[in-house]
């Protein structure tokens, strides 16, 4: 019989009580199920994925975010349902293909990332285990009611409170992501048993959502991971040698919008955060400067209040920044570029860091390195300078100079 290594089935029915259209509601501008559908494809492990659902919507959203496809029948789509159910029935519709290993994404759990599905995989892959399941770990306090106003502990003796390192640690079952060795689950049916293995993963990552305050908290922390989403060790090493930040003006530290008054003045809004930003940026020792296609002299005016150089009216923002760089004899691989538009692409490919606004340009966003949380002239830089500071402490505490 012929094997895939490792299929990941995320089950998606279209009821939801709590949240109508639960699974495709639209959570930090996707729909909640492409999350985990994206975290999916960027898995190493996973060979093929597939969304179970009986909902015509869902399977539109899943098949244009990259997923399969397979319907499954009203028996199993109800509020009882279980989700080994759902997992059966795709197992039984992929006949002589069934996987090694079956995956089991919730599309509940936009924070999971493809590290979440490669490191619960392996576990099965290692040979160790039958079957895995993420989790994170648990000291707090359960308890139960057990008659009218009384209750009782229930991983603890309610007489003895010992300190949080003096307590077992316990594990609690995150239900973002599980993997099980397919030949054994399809002959027990359910999603436990065997050699047991637990993945822990990040605490941000356990989020389930159930009810509209799980999907603001997501949001948030969403936008936070974006903000942060590449800066790995080598680039946290990188910004801590940071000499120069170059920025673009309109997008960056304007909102990319201009006032126009009936005699033809124009007038842009800026962040006062940015202002100060540049002032601490000075207290560190790394220097600013402005590199724009814009030609009115409202740039001059905000850069001399900032009190940093600028060049404005620049057709070619490389060359200029080329020949600044020349001019203070500070690396490329030491400037920390920020742009926003297509005009900015060639700066953002020659700095040796990139980095652009949340609302940045699709044309240029696969360019940045970095992506803040922050809109353009909303206090970009400041949020850059918090960046770089915590890249600089991490460094001098690891003896990085």
């Amino acid at each position: 019989m012929e094997k895939t290594d490792c299929i990941a089935i995320i089950p998606a029915r279209g009821g939801s009580k709590g949240i109508p259209k639960k699974n495709i509601v639209l959570t930090s501008g996707k729909p909640l199920i492409a999350w985990t559908i994206e975290a999916a494809l960027a898995a190493k492990t996973i060979n093929r994925i597939i969304v179970s659902t009986d909902d015509a919507d869902i399977a539109k959203t899943a098949t244009i975010f990259g997923a399969e496809v397979i319907m499954r029948p009203a028996s199993i789509s109800g509020d009882k349902a279980s989700s080994e159910a759902a997992l059966l029935h795709v197992l039984s519709e992929l006949k002589n293909h069934l996987p090694k290993i079956t995956v089991f994404l919730q599309c509940t759990s936009p924070l999971m990332t493809s590290d979440d599905i490669d490191g619960t995989v392996n576990l099965i892959k290692s040979g160790q285990f039958d079957c895995a399941f993420t989790a994170i770990p648990f000291y707090h306090f359960l308890w139960t009611q057990t008659g009218a106003g009384s209750y009782a502990g229930i991983n603890h003796d309610s007489s003895f409170r010992p300190m949080r390192q003096d307590r077992q640690e316990q594990l609690l079952e995150v239900g973002a992501v599980y993997a099980m060795d397919t030949e054994k689950f399809m002959e027990k049916s359910y999603r436990f048993f065997g050699r047991i293995g637990t993945h822990m993963i990040h605490p941000d990552h356990a989020l389930e959502i159930d009810d509209p305050a799980d999907l603001e908290r997501a949001e948030f922390l969403i936008n936070k991971r974006q903000s942060k989403l590449f800066i790995n060790d080598h680039l946290k090493e990188k910004l801590s040698s940071v000499k120069l930040i170059a920025t673009d003006f309109d997008g960056v530290l304007t909102d990319n919008k201009a006032h126009v008054s009936q005699i033809g003045e124009e007038t842009v809004v800026c962040s006062r955060s940015d202002g100060h930003a540049a002032n601490l940026f000075r207290s560190i020792g790394i220097s600013l400067v402005c590199i724009s296609t814009e030609s009115n002299p409202v740039v001059a005016k905000r850069c001399e209040k900032m009190g940093i150089d600028y060049y404005h009216g620049q057709a070619d923002k490389v060359e200029c920044l080329k020949n600044y760089l020349r001019d203070k004899a500070i690396d490329k691989e030491n400037c920390l570029y920020v742009g926003n538009d297509s005009n900015d692409a060639g700066a953002l490919s020659y700095a040796g860091i990139s980095a652009v606004p949340a609302d940045v340009y699709k044309e240029v966003e696969h360019l940045a390195q970095i992506k803040t949380a922050t809109r353009g002239g909303d206090g970009v830089l400041r949020e850059l300078f918090s960046i770089i500071q915590e890249a600089k402490n991490r460094s001098k505490k690891r003896g990085i100079t």
